[in-house]
């Protein structure tokens, strides 16, 4: 039904406010919508018969329909002196004095044990299972059921608030009709409340995009309403009855399309409708759109087909389609910069265990490492937390075990994603090959149910040469960057690096089966060092030489011709339980080219060497 579309243009079914007033002498606050019998009638004559029963009086409307609030004594009264002027419907009455009476009690509600205390949090205001499921990943907090036909009260929006375990709270009623009751609220919290005028479930998904934890309320109020006031909002959906919307009638059973709570278009057609819906709102700075489906009981069958013209017409925008199962509205549309900006104060970066970046490393407090982990028959052992790179090494001289290495479980790395959400706005998580390992697979796993918050990453490359990585994102993020140019950065990681290592023993690697193309190669060859490098994410062997001594020089010139083309470069020397070696190495280096802008040396971890094993040299470089 679209009564709402038809009775006020851009605006919802009805208002209802329960503002609980703790110095009104009225006990009642009433609520309804009023269908006007007389194209005459005006407000000002509705006010004047609602005066005198009470305070807080509120008319507005349109030619067809009026919304009225007021507290009374006598909400029959109120009622009875309207009923012959049209038709009433959403008629809410509310006990402002039972309201008040467990005000305290409300104030003083504590959140569930292990919330975890966040800065600024957001209660939202949303209807749909799917749409409050998008709500939470996007970081709310709360979510209070409401929609077109159920304005939650201030107190149901005090309650949420104060459940929330935060200095500060964000309210996005994300409907005009339930702006007053989020300020009523905001005003008898118990701490700071910025409410954020969003004006339709899309606007708030929107907002809720540039929220960070970490941030006051003030600092998130500002950011969203400068993300909400660059978009475009829509909405589709069906005339309940003949009406004249923003002066042009509009016949019962048509389709009609909103965009910014003007009508842009009506057809008996849907697919019609959703064409001119788009046009409407993309733009030059709007190339990505976002989709809500509403429920099952709502959406016409041949809405896939219009959602399909859709992205025939425009095949640049990017189209985020979502099940949102609201009411009353077939699609909610906004349409949004495809651009995201990702920046140091608002994004975390998670990385595997194999970077080899060590504890002393680890300072910045917006990264986090998930580890691997090591078995060595029966006993279990953490990558870098339980067993350090000296330790497996030191074993490895007493043990004639095998040690197997296992991915994190995808229920680590949520619990990692969950964690920084907590103060983040994003997560951008770099991970070890996935032809070499199942960890960024475990990793896209446990970021299933967090939406676009976190960006899991195959760089195609491990150990130092994904700690350096791990460092040139930090540097983007620093200096301000885009999501596209870190899935580009990223693309390009294989053909702007290099990493490459020789082996003391071919055991560790073979019986592990990391070896790939080489393996014929070098099989056999039991006095010849091998030098292996990483090719598109996999080992391969790229030549062999005779003795250590010859393997410092044959890295040395990998290095030198894979880095060629690029003028600074960072460096990494790794090892493997071989410091003097790594020192030789590391003056080769030096003296091998210039644009070095950094060089540091690595001990290479457990999970790495239990597949290159002890005696491992190697060097590792990323084109700045």
């Amino acid at each position: 039904e679209h009564v709402e579309a038809t009775e006020a243009a851009g605006s919802s079914d009805h208002i209802v406010v329960h503002d609980v007033d703790a110095d009104s002498p009225y006990r009642y606050c009433t609520g309804f919508l009023l269908l006007k019998d007389r194209d005459d009638l005006g407000a000002a004559e509705v006010r004047r018969l609602m005066e005198p029963l009470g305070d807080s009086l509120l008319v507005v409307g349109d030619e067809s329909a009026l919304r009225v609030h007021v507290h009374t004594d006598d909400p029959g009264s109120a009622l009875s002196r309207v009923v012959d002027l049209g038709s009433l419907t959403g008629v809410e009455i509310s006990d402002m004095q039972a309201q008040v009476k467990d005000r305290t009690e409300r104030l003083t509600h504590r959140p569930e044990a292990g919330t975890p205390k966040r800065r600024c949090d957001v209660v939202a205001v949303v209807q749909g299972a799917g749409a409050t499921r998008l709500a939470g990943q996007l970081g709310a907090r709360a979510v209070v059921d409401g929609g077109q036909t159920q304005n939650p009260s201030t107190e149901q929006l005090l309650e949420a608030i104060e459940s929330c375990n935060s200095d500060e709270v964000v309210v996005l009623p994300n409907n005009d009709n339930i702006l007053l009751a989020a300020r009523s609220a905001a005003g008898l919290a118990s701490r700071p409340v910025v409410v954020v005028e969003t004006s339709s479930i899309p606007a708030g998904l929107i907002a809720l995009g540039s929220y960070t934890a970490g941030l006051s309320a003030e600092e998130n109020g500002a950011t969203m309403r400068a993300s909400v006031n660059r978009m475009a909002d829509g909405a589709i959906t069906r005339a309940s009855r003949d009406a004249r919307v923003d002066g042009v009638p509009v016949d019962k059973g048509a389709w009609i399309g909103l965009v910014d709570g003007r009508l842009v278009a009506t057809s008996q057609r849907v697919s019609e409708v959703a064409s001119r819906v788009a046009a409407a709102m993309l733009g030059p700075n709007r190339q990505r759109l976002m989709l809500l489906r509403g429920g099952e009981h709502v959406v016409p069958d041949d809405l896939d087909d219009a959602i399909a013209r859709v992205a025939e017409a425009y095949p640049h925008v990017q189209i985020d389609q979502h099940d949102g199962g609201q009411d009353h509205y077939p699609l909610l549309l906004a349409a949004y910069a495809a651009e995201e900006r990702l920046e140091a104060s608002t994004t975390a970066i998670v990385f595997d265990s194999t970077a080899d970046i060590s504890g002393d490393r680890v300072t910045n407090p917006s990264w986090k490492m998930v580890p691997l982990t090591l078995r060595f028959g029966d006993e279990e052992f953490v990558d870098g937390v339980t067993l350090t790179g000296a330790q497996f090494y030191d074993r490895l001289k007493h043990t004639d075990q095998i040690a197997r290495t296992a991915a994190p479980s995808p229920g680590a790395f949520e619990v990692a994603y969950r964690d920084l959400l907590e103060r983040y706005r994003t997560v951008v998580s770099l991970h070890i090959s996935g032809k070499l390992s199942a960890t960024v697979e475990s990793a896209r796993t446990g970021a299933t149910e967090l939406g676009d918050r976190v960006r899991v990453y195959d760089t195609y490359v491990t150990s130092a040469l994904l700690g350096l990585v791990v460092e040139a994102v930090q540097r983007m993020l620093d200096e301000g960057t885009s999501a596209a140019a870190l899935d580009e950065f990223v693309r390009q990681i294989p053909s702007r690096s290099g990493i490459s290592f020789s082996l003391d023993t071919l055991e560790y690697l073979q019986r592990n089966g990391r070896i790939g193309r080489g393996k014929a190669l070098i099989g056999g060859l039991l006095r010849v060092r091998p030098i292996l490098s990483l090719v598109n994410g996999e080992v391969d062997a790229v030549r062999r030489v005779r003795g250590k001594r010859a393997a410092i020089p044959a890295l040395v010139d990998d290095m030198l011709k894979r880095s060629a083309g690029f003028d600074r470069i960072d460096v990494a020397i790794l090892h493997a339980d071989s410091e003097r070696d790594a020192e030789r190495l590391a003056r080769t280096v030096r003296e091998s080219r210039s644009g070095i802008t950094s060089m540091q040396t690595v001990g290479i971890g457990a999970v790495i060497g239990a597949h290159v094993g002890p005696g491992a040299l190697g060097i590792a470089f990323l084109a700045r």
